[in-house]
């Protein structure tokens, strides 16, 4: 050490004091910076708490919808279930069980009796009329034409209700069954009453030899028919007349058609009978024939709509 630094001299005391704080300071931050760390196991499980959501609206709860499965829509022949009720009134909704009906077709002795070689009309008169729900009225001989006949105990016909049956009020009314060898179905309605299309097709007046059955054609008894898409023919006879766009098309010339759809008024009931009005009670007489003219049965072959 050189002789000017004495140990004891007031600049080496300065210096060792210098000396003696720095370390203590860096002693301190040394134990500041070691720190012994805790053993590290395993973390405690800790749930989640639970926390009840705050509803700000109305709770929605979702359904689940079962799958949908779309039907197939049934397809009905041609044939069924395709003719509306061909007389209308402002009002009423007639259908083929609510219009009145005056007189049947007869299913016994005609062209539609199995049993039968007969047609229809007087060639197939037997003294005995025949509904479709096999109810018959019989008897001798009736004193003039049309026949109808009763039951053996003079009760009423259709009492279950199958029709609307008035029968012929001047006749028995409904304990009598119009008519023997009749070919159709007659609706008495007064003359004008609105005639409807009972289904789409081609209108056409009827020309001389066209009908087999009574020999109608327009000139004698005011027929007109009716052909439809599905084949089917209907018949109406003693109308008052067409409307008049149907007139103005067709006329007098019997070849022409118009067409009609299904609903649609067509004509006006009458009295129209060998070549005038006057010549028949009121009434629509109505029939249904199939693609090979015969004449069909609507109630027994469900031919209705409704």
């Amino acid at each position: 050490m050189p002789p000017s630094l004495n140990k004891n001299s007031p600049l080496m005391r300065l210096i060792e004091g210098i000396i003696s704080s720095f370390s203590r300071l860096l002693r301190s931050r040394s134990k500041a910076q070691t720190v012994i760390a805790p053993s590290r196991g395993p973390l405690p499980h800790l749930e989640k708490p639970t926390v009840e959501p705050s509803p700000i609206g109305p709770v929605i709860q979702e359904t689940v919808m079962a799958p949908v499965v779309q039907e197939i829509p049934k397809v009905e022949s041609s044939s069924a279930g395709f003719l509306r009720c061909p007389i209308k009134i402002e009002g009423q909704a007639l259908t083929p069980f609510t219009v009145r009906i005056s007189a049947i077709l007869d299913h016994s002795g005609t062209a539609i009796d199995p049993t039968s070689d007969k047609k229809w009309g007087r060639s197939a008169k037997d003294q005995k009329v025949k509904a479709f729900n096999g109810e018959v009225g019989e008897g001798p001989q009736c004193p003039q034409e049309p026949c109808g006949y009763s039951m053996r105990d003079s009760d009423e016909f259709f009492k279950n209700r199958e029709i609307n049956y008035v029968g012929v009020l001047s006749d028995g009314g409904k304990c009598t069954l119009q008519y023997d060898g009749h070919a159709g179905y007659d609706f008495p309605y007064p003359v004008l009453t609105a005639v409807v299309a009972p289904a789409s097709g081609e209108l056409y007046k009827a020309a001389q030899g066209t009908d087999s059955i009574y020999s109608a054609h327009w000139g004698k008894d005011h027929s007109f028919y009716i052909k439809h898409d599905n084949g089917f023919v209907t018949w109406f006879r003693h109308c008052e007349k067409l409307i008049d766009s149907i007139e103005a098309i067709i006329g007098s010339d019997f070849t022409k058609s118009y067409r009609v759809e299904g609903g649609a008024s067509v004509a006006y009931s009458g009295n129209f009978e060998n070549g005038k009005s006057g010549g028949t009670p009121a009434h629509l007489h109505f029939e249904v024939r199939d693609k090979d003219w015969k004449i069909v049965d609507p109630y027994q072959t469900k031919l209705w709509r409704d």
